[in-house]
């Protein structure tokens, strides 16, 4: 019997790991019993994601408009990320907030991406972006955010010569978003992930041919420090740092799906 190589595989019939990242609601066929089983979720994303590599179509890189430094891929020119999801992205304020709101600054958090994409060789440092006519978040506090306004957006960072950026969806970016409201009441709420989903969705066809990744304060809320007798300053030192490791794990799951793709 000739051995030969395989040159192309049928594509699965099950979600690879990006599917689901991209459709939560696909989550919902599961097993009722492994839903609330975050290992269960994880070992699955993980299945899917390698079952994906090793049985789906080598996705073409040579083809569009790309070079070797900025491959593109042939049906994608301009490929927006997944929301890679690390902490729950929501945060309150008046008789809901039973810890500190802690949120990042933007330059805390540029801080974190630019030396997580420095480490995978993507400087950030060394140019900026502004797309035209992108479908902007209308944030609110009082109600869900789940409209779009057109605008313009200045990305956060850019990487020119591998064609990659980044936005960071920040507090001051919430504000900066925000929509007249006709309802008002002592307490309300960022909700920092669903804003990012939107501007995410919103940037689709729309990136210069840039690879764009989008990641979001993830406002983090522990009730266990309570529990610990810490001052006020020891929680929000605490929070902090849970937020600082979450952003961390969304750049990183952004750069393993650009190596992925084939873009770095």
């Amino acid at each position: 019997m000739e051995v030969k190589p395989v040159k192309t595989y049928k594509k699965p019939g099950y979600p690879d790991k990006l599917a689901v990242l991209n459709e939560p609601e696909l989550l919902k066929s599961v097993p009722e019993r492994w839903k609330n089983n975050a290992r269960a979720l994880f070992a699955m994303s993980a299945l899917f994601a390698l079952t994906a590599a090793g049985c789906g179509p080598v996705p073409d890189v040579t083809g569009g408009e790309g070079d070797d430094k900025n491959p593109v891929l042939k049906n994608n020119p301009a490929l927006v990320a997944p929301i890679f999801v690390h902490g729950d992205g929501r945060g309150g304020f008046g008789c809901v907030s039973v810890a500190p709101p802690v949120f990042l600054s933007e330059e805390e958090a540029m801080d974190v991406i630019r030396a997580e994409a420095e480490a995978a060789g993507i400087s950030l440092d060394s140019g900026s972006l502004t797309l035209k006519g992108v479908r902007i978040p209308k944030t609110r506090y009082y109600d869900t955010t789940k409209d779009t306004k057109k605008g313009d957006l200045e990305l956060d960072g850019y990487d020119p010569d591998k064609g990659i950026a980044v936005e960071f969806v920040s507090l001051e970016d919430y504000h900066n978003w925000h929509v007249t409201e006709f309802s008002w009441a002592s307490a309300g709420s960022y909700s920092f992930i669903d804003a990012a989903r939107l501007l995410r969705d919103g940037l689709e066809g729309k990136t210069q041919r840039t690879t764009v990744g989008v990641f979001y304060d993830s406002a983090p809320f522990d009730m266990s420090l309570w529990e610990k007798d810490l001052s006020f300053e020891e929680m929000e030192e605490e929070l902090k740092m849970q937020s600082i490791e979450n952003l961390r794990k969304q750049v990183r799951d952004f750069i393993e799906w650009l190596e992925g793709e084939g873009i770095i």
